[in-house]
């Protein structure tokens, strides 16, 4: 489980959030599945100390395989 920056960004609106995922693909999925038809971009640099996450961070959906933390830009 790996936790990466995600930049999201429409007509309206800009901001970075945090996923937790399996790999940084399924990352941009999950955030590219919230937010349809806005850019999303993984948020460079990756911050190494907190990109390896140890346990599950399921929510119980299947669509969502972690906790998302947003924050406006």
């Amino acid at each position: 489980m790996i936790k990466v920056r995600v930049s999201v960004s429409n007509e309206t609106d800009s901001f970075t959030m945090m996923v937790f995922a399996k790999n940084i693909q399924r990352a941009k999925r999950i955030a590219r599945d919230l937010y349809p038809g806005s850019a999303v971009e993984i948020a460079f640099p990756i911050e190494p100390d907190g990109f390896f996450v140890a346990g599950s961070h399921h929510e119980g959906s299947a669509d969502l395989e972690g906790t998302i933390e947003v924050r406006k830009a």
